[in-house]
């Protein structure tokens, strides 16, 4: 069935024509209070290098427009560490200081333009395994240089924050997730226990993600090549169609003729 998802969202919501890179910050609190200010910059980045890339931004139905403004301001500490930043949100696209214009997508799924997309900037988590099911090469990141920040925030969050030694704890769920799952934390490289895509963890930059990113989309054949590994690891096409037929061979004839 996973198969002919992409077929069938890119036939009911298809996105302009041109390069479209998909930007997934997370859907909580602290995963966007890292993922926006990173991602933001991330796509700056990549629109200097490629003029003509266009991104989106689906929004988790856990969270809204104005949380993702809050996470990428001068409220949350964290985006004080990155040049980029919100200018205006006009008609659903949010557009940076650099000038980069995101597309933020409020259905829920974003099947259909996530399916289209050359290449998705993703967190470690469910997304993956979405991403994984609609064949969208991608790149997977951890950044975990802001524990010291994230300690100043009120609420629950700054308290966990606060743990000692809670960077050292980090690394070892980390490890202890890697040992678990074939020293993988994207669902497609733990399905197939191997690194079909790339996954970047430590005290990496936005730099060095678009600098990555820009080499793939620069590489359509490499593209190419991590959404065959991805089809393959979800299934060949035309599993609704043979569900379809299996059921219809069972019914009786008289209704399987009607």
């Amino acid at each position: 069935l996973m198969a002919d998802l992409s077929s069938f969202a890119r036939r009911e919501a298809p996105l302009p024509e041109g390069e479209w890179v998909a930007l997934l910050p997370g859907s909580k609190a602290a995963k966007l209070s890292v993922g926006m200010p990173f991602f933001l910059e991330t796509a700056d980045h990549i629109a200097r290098e490629r003029p003509a890339c266009r991104f989106l931004l689906p929004l988790a139905p856990t969270t809204s427009v104005e949380e993702l403004l809050r996470f990428a301001g001068p409220t949350n500490p964290i985006a004080a560490r990155y040049r980029s930043a919100v200018a205006d949100v006009d008609h659903g696209v949010l557009i940076t200081t650099a000038g980069t214009r995101i597309q933020l997508i409020q259905e829920h799924p974003a099947h259909g333009p996530l399916s289209q997309c050359d290449l998705a900037l993703t967190t470690v988590g469910a997304n993956t395994a979405e991403l994984g099911a609609l064949a969208v090469p991608m790149i997977v990141m951890v950044p975990t240089q802001h524990l010291d920040m994230m300690r100043a925030w009120d609420g629950g969050f700054g308290l966990l924050a606060r743990i000692p030694g809670l960077r050292r704890l980090l690394g070892a769920l980390l490890t202890f997730w890697r040992l678990r799952n074939n020293g993988f934390v994207a669902w497609p490289n733990i399905t197939a226990g191997r690194g079909v895509v790339p996954e970047r963890i430590g005290e990496i930059t936005p730099e060095q993600i678009a600098t990555e990113a820009v080499e793939w989309l620069s590489s359509p054949e490499r593209l190419e090549g991590q959404r065959e590994d991805l089809q393959a690891l979800r299934g060949e096409p035309g599993a609704v169609m043979a569900l379809a037929a299996e059921v219809r061979d069972l019914l009786p004839r008289t209704l399987s003729s009607a």
